[in-house]
C-alpha cells in the first residue's frame, strides 16, 4: 500500500515508536515546555479581554489549531526526514506530540485559551478524536495552504523559535527567518511569539 494510505488507522507500524529513542523523546519534551511558557504568556492577556467582556474576532478553535502549527513547525525538520523516507511512523510521532500537548495544558488554560477544543483522550486513554483531526489538518495544510492564511508564517516561526534555542544563530540565519516571515524579531521577547500569532488579524487560517 502507499505511503499514508493507512494513515490514522488502527494498524500499527511494524518498526520502533520514534519515541523510544531517548534523545527525540527528551527533544518533544523541551518543544512541550516551551509551548507551556508560551501559553503562559499569552493567557494574561486573553483572561483579561474575557474579564472585561472585551470581544475577540479570535476563537478557541483557531488559537487551538494555530498552536499546533507553531509546535509542529518545531519538528518540521524530523516531520521532513520521515516524509522523504516514507516512513509510515509519522502519523503516530504527530500524534504522540499532540498527545503530550494535551496532557500538559492546565484545564484553566483550556477554558480560557482553547474553548470550545476537547482535550480528552479516548476511553483508553490513547489519542482523541480532536488529536487526528489536527493532524490530519497540518498535513492538509502542509501540502496546499492557502496564500492568505499565513500557516508557513506560523510553522517557520516555530522553526525559528526552537533552533534559536537549541542552536546559536548566525546573523545571516536570523535574516533568513525574518525574510521568512517568522513571528519571532529583535524586538518581541520570546515568550510572547505566541501570543503575537494570536493576536495578528491577517492570519485567518480555514478548517
Amino acid at each position: 500500500m502507499g505511503f499514508f494510505s493507512k494513515i490514522f488507522g488502527d494498524e500499527e507500524s511494524q518498526k520502533s515508536s520514534i519515541l523510544s529513542d531517548k534523545k527525540q523523546m527528551e527533544f518533544v519534551q523541551f518543544t512541550i515546555q516551551l509551548m507551556s511558557a508560551y501559553l503562559v504568556a499569552s493567557y494574561l492577556p486573553i483572561s483579561l479581554a474575557q474579564k472585561l467582556k472585551v470581544k475577540k474576532k479570535r476563537t478557541g478553535k483557531e488559537r487551538y489549531y494555530l498552536s499546533i502549527c507553531f509546535l509542529f513547525g518545531m519538528h518540521a525538520a524530523k516531520f521532513d526526514e520521515l516524509t522523504k523516507n516514507q516512513d509510515e511512523r509519522l502519523p503516530e510521532f504527530m500524534q504522540s506530540i499532540v498527545h503530550l500537548f494535551h496532557l500538559s495544558v492546565p484545564e484553566k488554560m483550556r477554558k480560557s485559551i482553547f474553548k470550545g477544543i476537547d482535550f480528552k483522550p479516548n476511553k483508553e486513554g490513547g489519542f482523541s478524536k480532536q488529536n487526528a483531526e489536527v493532524c490530519k489538518w497540518y498535513l492538509k495544510k502542509n501540502i496546499q495552504p492557502l496564500p492568505s492564511d499565513n500557516f508557513y508564517k506560523v510553522k517557520i516561526s516555530g522553526t525559528h523559535v526552537v533552533h534559536s534555542k537549541v542552536n546559536k544563530l548566525s546573523s545571516k540565519e536570523t535574516k533568513m527567518y525574518e525574510k521568512m516571515g517568522s513571528y519571532l524579531t529583535s524586538k518581541l521577547n520570546p515568550p510572547m511569539v505566541l501570543s503575537s500569532i494570536f493576536e495578528d488579524k491577517k492570519t485567518n487560517f480555514k478548517f
